[in-house]
């Protein structure tokens, strides 16, 4: 999937990229120690937070106008 996403972004040539930097780490990855490994997933993990929390952030605005669009469209048949 990073593969292909990268390559929707980027474009073919600089995605290639991507599955030699992929394979350097699964070689690092297969030398480490398991508690390195797990830590720097669990904290590259936590930073996907980052891109989310903005994108929650910036849509807030239109997800609260279609949230009371929706409470007005349906609330107001259930009271009638």
């Amino acid at each position: 999937y990073g593969y292909k996403s990268l390559e929707f972004i980027t474009g073919e040539k600089v995605a290639a990229y991507y599955k030699y930097v992929w394979v350097v780490l699964v070689f690092f990855g297969s030398i480490a120690s398991l508690g390195f490994v797990w830590n720097l997933s669990d904290a590259f993990n936590g930073l996907m937070i980052l891109p989310n929390l903005i994108a929650l952030v910036g849509l807030s605005g239109v997800v609260f106008k279609m949230l009371r669009d929706y409470e007005n469209k349906y609330f107001r048949k259930v009271k009638e």
